[in-house]
């Protein structure tokens, strides 16, 4: 399901109306959206097919219980337990930041983050479907982050899950002479530099803040 901006928008017109019990039809659809394109400019004037369409949008993709009322000649919501799970509609300039946001996640994250960040940034494009956003050019973008080290996608998850909630995990913490001890850290912040992953955590056992790097 691939749907443009300016449907969007008329999608959440149509939606807005169907809320309030105003029975529009597509004449008075038509009229309204050609208002908006005078007054406020946003380019989002039609015809009665195309409102057609839309209410088979909101039918088929969106779960909506419209239906047409003969005798008020108006569509109306069958109940009105139904929501527009309405995707955000983002600026090109917002687009191309998520699309290359997304390209430098796939390089430096483990999974399952980085595709987790794929799959929100493929929802949005397929909402918003930016002209400028042409495949040949994106895939040009290349990213090399070096020799990456080897890093355990489990161990990150559990580091990143207790950094994003201040939460307190216990690992095992190995010196420079590999003699290994348990310890309980609170991690503050997470770094990737030199094409690895530290955290900066505040040891509980010493008290003390550590830059501590993750390994396998």
């Amino acid at each position: 399901m691939s749907i443009g901006k300016k449907q969007l928008q008329r999608l959440l017109k149509i939606s807005a109306q169907l809320k309030e019990n105003r029975y529009p039809n597509c004449n008075t659809l038509v009229e309204d959206f050609r208002k908006l394109d005078i007054e406020n400019n946003m380019n989002i004037a039609c015809s009665s097919k195309t409102i057609r369409r839309d209410m088979k949008v909101l039918q088929d993709d969106f779960n909506c219980p419209v239906t047409f009322d003969w005798g008020k000649n108006g569509y109306y919501l069958k109940h009105h337990g139904w929501n527009f799970d309405c995707p955000a509609l983002f600026e090109e300039h917002e687009m191309l930041a998520m699309v290359l946001g997304a390209r430098l996640a796939e390089e430096i994250f483990p999974e399952p983050l980085k595709n987790n960040i794929r799959q929100v940034v493929d929802f949005q494009l397929t909402y918003n479907n930016p002209d400028f956003l042409d495949k040949a050019i994106i895939n040009s973008l290349k990213v090399f982050p070096g020799l990456k080290t080897s890093i355990n996608a489990e161990i990150f998850m559990t580091i990143f899950n207790c950094w994003q909630n201040h939460e307190v995990v216990e690992i095992t913490y190995s010196n420079i002479n590999d003699v290994e001890s348990v310890r309980e850290i609170e991690p503050h912040s997470l770094v990737y530099y030199g094409s690895s992953w530290y955290t900066k955590a505040r040891c509980l056992l010493r008290d003390e803040i550590r830059s501590l790097l993750f390994t396998v």
